[in-house]
């Protein structure tokens, strides 16, 4: 029943009613490694020897691409793009005021140069920060998109699965599977397979 915000993974024993956010993946894998109530959120896989139980409490699972990561990797597109127009613009705006020859505003030009230098310094830096961390997350969600729930022993009913925006209701008692996205479809198949 706590809260967990964790950037690596989490490896438990037994977690009950607990919120969890991890950036990494979830191993519930101990001595009874019960994974019941609440809601666990991991970017990568969660493995557990059971999830739910048999009074059937609500259990929340959301695995790989997360609406956040979805909305930062565009906002990321967005202001790569308009850093990269904006330079253009700025390169054009310098090309101009390199070829104006009118000594009576000298001085007004020697400022507007300086100030489309610092302007062009700040949005190259941001260009290129912007472009590191946007490949830094592309190869993140690469690795994110085969995040998979791996159950060992049971997985019961009212445990509620999303992973990378498909949904999958468990009506039933399932034994010994894997849950993966596939095509934009919870698939369920046997651990031996």
């Amino acid at each position: 029943q706590v809260n967990i915000v964790c950037g690596g993974d989490i490896h438990a024993s037994s977690m009950m009613n607990c919120t969890t956010n991890c950036d990494g993946s979830v191993y519930v894998t101990g001595r009874h490694g019960i994974l019941v109530g609440g809601t666990t959120s991991a970017q990568g896989d969660i493995e557990a020897t059971i999830i739910g139980n048999l009074a059937e409490v609500r259990t929340f699972i959301n695995i790989g691409i997360t609406e956040d990561n979805t909305k930062r990797l565009n906002y990321l597109e967005r202001t790569l793009k308009e850093c990269i127009e904006k330079i253009s613009r700025h390169e054009e705006l310098k090309s101009k005021l390199l070829n104006m020859n009118n000594n009576a505003k000298a001085a007004e030009v020697i400022t507007m140069k300086n100030q489309l230098e610092a302007s062009l310094k700040q949005t190259r830096d941001l260009l290129e920060q912007t472009s590191s961390e946007l490949e830094a997350l592309r190869t993140r969600l690469a690795d994110y998109s085969n995040s998979k729930l791996i159950v060992h022993k049971y997985l019961y009913p009212s445990v509620f699965i999303n992973i990378s925006g498909a949904h999958y209701n468990v009506r039933d008692t399932f034994v010994n599977l894997t849950a993966k996205n596939f095509k934009g479809e919870v698939k369920l198949y046997n651990e031996s397979m």
